[in-house]
């Protein structure tokens, strides 16, 4: 059984606009318990990414607050930034294909913690790697080698089962 970044990606993409406001990213991170978003020029094509890492990049406490949670009621951004201000790019991407080994050599050579993958032209998205993807295949498979309850993980959502 080949294992390829199709079978561990993540499919339910949430994706943001290059000139978006960079505080509706922070939102729909919040919102969607997320720390990557890819980012989309207005024909759809992938133009770059932004991460939590970067959100915290255009954040100003408020007033007599620091920076140290995530709670929008502590933050404040500037109106003018936009997601192009702070994104990354060019954005790293693999194919469905692409086998995990060289899924994780690449992680770990540039020192990344997410990867989106695209079909074959390499411009439009279809899923996303993180790290945590990449340490739940793990733990699924040092726990069917303990014997143990295995987690099953599909394309789209992780869940455990109790022992």
């Amino acid at each position: 059984m080949r294992n390829d970044a199709k079978k561990i990606m993540s499919t339910e993409l949430t994706i943001i606009r290059l000139h978006d406001p960079i505080k509706k990213a922070f939102e729909v991170m919040q919102e969607a318990g997320i720390r990557h978003l890819p980012v989309i020029e207005a024909t759809g094509k992938l133009v770059g990414m932004i991460s939590d890492r970067d959100i915290r990049r255009a954040m100003t406490p408020k007033p007599g607050s620091e920076i140290s949670t995530w709670e929008t009621s502590s933050v404040e951004f500037n109106p003018a930034h936009k997601v192009s201000d702070f994104m990354s790019w060019p954005t790293r991407v693999i194919s469905e294909a692409t086998p995990l080994t060289e899924v994780i050599r690449k992680m770990l050579d540039e020192k990344l913690s997410s990867l989106l993958v695209t079909a074959r032209d390499g411009k439009f998205p279809r899923g996303i790697i993180t790290t945590d993807d990449l340490l739940l295949k793990l733990l699924e498979l040092l726990e069917s080698e303990e014997g143990g309850s295995p987690i099953f993980v599909d394309s789209l959502k992780y869940q455990t089962f109790p022992s």
